[in-house]
């Protein structure tokens, strides 16, 4: 248990650092424009649509998979939708 969680807390790490050196790449308005629509998400309370869908995929463990636990799952969202998640 303990290494899935470093591995968890390395992944995000990882983000974090992606995340941060991105917005160190955005010019002034660029950031401005992020903040307006951090701002408006924040007021409105509506998100907009491509921020909230999200695919699931299985992925079987093993050859003929049957049951749920025979499966992975991952999930993939936006990445803007993950970015405020």
């Amino acid at each position: 248990m303990q290494q899935y969680m470093k591995q968890n807390m390395e992944q995000l790490l990882v983000l974090m650092i992606f995340q941060h050196n991105f917005l160190k790449l955005l010019n002034e308005r660029a950031l401005e424009i992020l903040m307006e629509l951090c701002v408006d998400l924040f007021e409105t309370g509506i998100w907009p649509e491509d921020f909230t869908k999200s695919v699931m995929i299985p992925i079987p463990k093993k050859a003929k998979a049957v049951d749920c636990v025979d499966y992975i799952t991952i999930c993939l969202i936006s990445h803007a939708s993950n970015n405020f998640a």
